[in-house]
């Protein structure tokens, strides 16, 4: 909770900050808003793109103060938008939705309403939109720990933030740094936050200044300098303040709560978090308490202030909104805080109660995110389906059209018959050609969307398998010994105990992995393939810096030889090389497990070759071991999910290019050929 709590701090000020780049930014936000709202007034009859920008900027100035306003003034904005055609607005309008579905932390809306805007404004050509939308998606998906996806996207933004905007700038590489700093990159965290310092010296934006501080306050909460932590924390909130930016204080204040706790100043974090409540109550930011009062329950619990806490979260869980998306998340952790502080009055039955309802509301969290995953791939198969049927309806319609050309072209052929005798033959002899060729390429396009619709199946088909065997294996196990444990606690010695949480451990961490890869898996179409020239060393170096536990854990050694550039999709490779490491080290009996990659160029292809000392694949199974779930040893001898290679067949399928394998009982060698792309068609 306090994690999610940061991160909405960072995603909400970046938000903040490149909106109120539009002109009057310098003007307190209630100014500003009667200024617009004057405005609104003498141009209500002309419902133009002028507007539907006014309406924009109204639902903008609204998601601090009234967020049914907002709502309201950006689907105005929508509906009018449509009608006339106007793609920029369509597409500011949706980003406003998600902003204020991200306010009321409906994260799954807040992406699904930048989706929608995203074509739009590249159909636009509107860099402004798209910048924005690119952060807002990304700063969604390093709330998710994607965090190779949410690099691209910023990047993304960043290639869209024109020469002169300085306040794009300032935000999109200070969230590359917070990203890397949640990652633990702390020095390339700095070196990004260092790129802002003349930027920010030179702007007279309140905002950004106050949006740039929080950055800083982020960075330094994170490398725990919790004396500077409150020192920006602090210039931001006296910015918000005076701008009579509302949304910003509160969180200033759960921010700074947070970090007077880290230091044991507990009656300052009270008074910081007092305040948020009374602010958030004041202007209406009902969707914030749950946080604050969340903040307020774990400091009453740090003081072993049972009764308060077991008081405050009562009174919490009797004000939420059971039709909010995030109710059960809340649930879940109002009830985890009852439980620990029954059990530090060691009234362990309610204790146990409360426990055993966090636990209930967890496994239905999980329930309902498998349920959902399922129900995607099924409405994925449907559309594609669809998709199928509407192409093979626009090929008959097609077919139909050159018949009737024909049939036209034959009639005024026979009608000069006498003395065009030659030229209707070549004209029957060419139409019956085309005919021809367009009959075979109807054939091809059906061979070809069969094909896919059969590898779509197999995909079902695999998730199916996965859903009703290998998630319930480790489920059993964990079950069978939760009972065991629960049948015999009393004669348990610690010795036994350790060794049944070991396996409840081990099982969740199987679940867990298996969970992960076939999120993973079903992710893959949506991966972009955008190209660049990428630097394939740099790409590797993050590919083991994530695998970095199990290389140490392997004692494992990893080479490069001749390395180099290339055009490529930088989340596809990255994918690439990290899953063909995992496996060569997983799959591994030697004390020192040795993978080297290599690269040449030849035959007008990037040809890499990346070989290992491990078990080696039998040749009956060269083809076998790129399927779903496909896997030659059991769960004991070695982990893994028998995702991994059907992942990289996949990527390497999308870039167009070809994987294949060459093995002896000591190694295994897997060759990838991927084609040389345009460097012209891809930047």
């Amino acid at each position: 909770m306090e994690h999610s709590i940061r991160n909405k701090c960072f995603i909400f000020g970046f938000i903040l900050c490149v909106f109120c780049c539009l002109p009057g930014n310098l003007f307190p936000q209630t100014a500003k808003l009667d200024r617009l709202r004057i405005e609104f007034q003498n141009i209500k009859g002309a419902k133009d793109s002028i507007w539907v920008d006014l309406c924009n900027s109204l639902s903008w100035e609204y998601h601090t103060i009234n967020l049914d306003s907002a709502v309201y003034f950006a689907k105005e904005a929508q509906k009018q938008a449509e009608n006339i055609g106007y793609k920029v607005g369509m597409a500011r309008a949706y980003n406003l939705l998600g902003l204020v579905a991200s306010l009321r932390n409906d994260e799954d809306s807040q992406e699904r309403w930048n989706n929608m805007g995203l074509p739009l404004a590249e159909m636009s050509e509107d860099s402004f939109v798209k910048a924005v939308i690119y952060n807002d998606l990304a700063n969604i998906y390093a709330s998710r720990n994607e965090n190779a996806k949410a690099l691209n996207f910023y990047h993304n933004a960043l290639r869209y933030t024109t020469k002169n905007d300085d306040v794009g700038t300032i935000i999109t590489v200070g969230n590359i740094a917070l990203l890397h700093s949640s990652m633990g990159n702390f020095d390339l965290a700095k070196s990004y936050l260092d790129q802002n310092i003349q930027k920010i010296a030179n702007t007279k934006d309140p905002y950004v200044k106050c949006v740039a501080y929080l950055s800083k306050a982020d960075y330094y909460y994170a490398i725990q300098a919790l004396d500077s932590t409150i020192l920006y924390c602090q210039k931001a909130f006296d910015i918000a303040k005076k701008t009579e930016n509302f949304l910003i204080e509160v969180q200033c204040l759960n921010f700074l709560a947070k970090a007077s706790k880290d230091q044991g100043h507990y009656e300052h974090s009270y008074e910081y978090l007092e305040q948020a409540i009374k602010l958030s109550d004041q202007k209406g930011y009902k969707y914030l308490n749950s946080d604050i009062t969340y903040s307020l329950g774990k400091l009453y619990l740090a003081e072993k202030d049972f009764d308060n806490v077991i008081r405050l979260m009562n009174s919490a869980i009797e004000k939420l909104d059971p039709s909010s998306s995030n109710h059960l998340n809340y649930l879940k952790d109002y009830y985890g805080l009852l439980a620990i502080a029954y059990a530090g009055m060691e009234h362990y039955n309610d204790a146990y109660f409360f426990q055993t309802k966090e636990e209930e509301i967890k496994d239905s969290l999980y329930t309902l995110a498998q349920g959902q995953k399922v129900t995607e791939l099924e409405i994925q198969y449907e559309l594609e389906k669809k998709e199928i049927e509407n192409s093979l309806l626009r090929s008959r319609q097609i077919h139909d059209s050159m018949r009737v050309k024909y049939h036209r072209t034959l009639n005024w052929a026979m009608f000069i018959f006498l003395s065009l005798t030659f030229v209707i033959v070549c004209l029957v002899w060419v139409s019956l050609k085309q005919k021809q060729r367009f009959a075979e390429q109807l054939q091809i396009e059906v061979s070809q969307k069969t094909a896919d619709l059969q590898l779509k199946n197999e995909e079902l088909e695999g998730f199916a398998h996965i859903v009703s065997h290998d998630l319930k294996e480790p489920l059993r196990n964990i079950i069978s010994f939760v009972n065991l444990i629960e049948r015999r606690f009393e004669d348990l010695n610690k010795e036994e105990l350790a060794t049944y949480f070991s396996f409840i451990k081990k099982s969740s961490n199987q679940l867990y992995n298996l969970v992960e890869d076939v999120l993973q898996f079903s992710k893959l179409g949506k991966v972009t393939t955008a190209f660049s020239l990428i630097d394939t060393a740099k790409i590797i170096k993050e590919a083991e810096k994530v695998l970095q536990p199990k290389i140490e854990e392997k004692n494992a050694n990893i080479t490069t030889q001749g390395i180099q550039p290339i055009h490529c999709s930088e989340a596809m490779l990255f994918l690439i090389f990290k899953n063909l490491l995992d496996n060569g080290i997983t799959y591994n009996r030697s004390e020192t497990p040795q993978v080297n990659i290599s690269y040449e160029l030849k035959n007008s292809q990037h040809c890499f070759m990346l070989s290992d000392n491990g078990i080696g694949i039998p040749a009956e199974f060269k083809e076998k071991v790129f399927k779903m779930f496909f896997r030659l040893h059991n769960r004991n001898e070695f982990e893994g999910t028998g995702l991994g290679l059907a992942i990289v067949k996949k990527l390497v399928d999308q870039l167009k290019g070809e994987i294949y394998l060459e093995s002896e009982k000591s190694g295994t060698t897997f060759f990838i050929k991927l084609p040389i792309q345009d460097e012209a068609t891809t930047i």
